[in-house]
């Protein structure tokens, strides 16, 4: 229901015992499957991976397969990019067809000192498509979001993205983390609860 929506915490550290490997391993498949990433201008980019990716190590397919039996199968595996001094607007993560509760992120590159915030908001919103197929969706009225919570992520961490979010680096350097959404999002909030 709405109301137990609102009373679920919108972040919960995921403790990964060898996450600094992960995190090399997640960094060497985006440089795999993207090369050119280090050498764009990027403000925010996003850059989806198939989940069965050949880019996959089988230190990453382990780690990924342990979850997918806790949390059932991936559905999807993005990288997230932000450059330097880069900010993405409040939205929602989610398509017109589906909308994730939550998510498993994971630091990958110079996300220390960035930060991500969580905001209640009482409004309409507005479903955005771009011309490279991403999704997601907007407040009409900004000036009614209220900033609920704040992090930086430095540990991997279940997030919420069913409420508005934004993500800002005011580093000199560019940001990349990694998501993952499973299926079983039910499972998931209890996580959270």
């Amino acid at each position: 229901s709405s109301n137990r929506s609102i009373k679920m915490k919108c972040f919960s550290v995921h403790n990964i015992d060898n996450q600094s490997q992960i995190q090399e391993e997640l960094l060497n498949q985006i440089k795999e499957t993207r090369p050119s990433i280090f050498t764009e201008d990027i403000t925010h980019k996003v850059v989806t991976v198939s989940v069965n990716s050949t880019a996959s190590t089988a230190i990453l397919k382990n780690f990924e397969d342990k979850l997918s039996e806790s949390f059932g199968p991936l559905l999807n595996k993005t990288f997230w990019i932000t450059g330097p001094k880069g900010t993405n607007r409040p939205h929602i993560d989610g398509t017109s067809q589906f909308l994730p509760k939550i998510k498993l992120m994971i630091p990958v590159l110079n996300c220390q000192g960035t930060y991500t915030s969580w905001f209640n908001y009482s409004g309409g919103r507005e479903h955005i498509k771009t011309d490279t197929g991403l999704e997601y969706f907007v407040p009409k009225d900004y000036d009614r979001l209220n900033s609920i919570a704040t992090t930086t992520l430095t540990d991997a961490m279940w997030a919420r993205v069913d409420i508005f979010h934004s993500v800002f680096n005011p580093r000199n350097s560019t940001r990349i983390i990694c998501s993952y959404v499973f299926e079983n999002q039910d499972k998931l909030i209890e996580l959270l609860a």
